[in-house]
């Protein structure tokens, strides 16, 4: 082994891993950045019952398996998915 090799293989041993881990739940202020919505429409969202939310403690968490469910039903609308305006060539 090189010397180099050796000085990686000891760097990467003594540093802890770093695992990206997907939250289940995110607190309202998340959910509304994923959705690209503000404050008042998210709350109206939970009120329909179009995303789950719970209670810990005195935090309120969203699940992102309801943000996705709820997108996926949006793409699933017909005629709910708008398209960019196309370009008018100018003569």
């Amino acid at each position: 082994m090189s010397t180099d090799t050796v000085s990686q293989h000891a760097l990467t041993r003594n540093r802890p891993s770093v695992e990206l881990v997907e939250p289940l739940a995110v607190r309202p202020k998340v959910a509304w950045r994923m959705l690209g919505c503000g404050n008042s429409h998210g709350y109206e969202l939970l009120a329909r019952g179009e995303l789950d939310s719970y209670t810990s403690g005195f935090a309120r968490m969203i699940t992102t398996e309801s943000i996705r469910r709820y997108i996926a039903r949006r793409l699933a609308k017909p005629g709910k998915v708008r398209k960019s305006p196309r370009k008018t060539a100018s003569s």
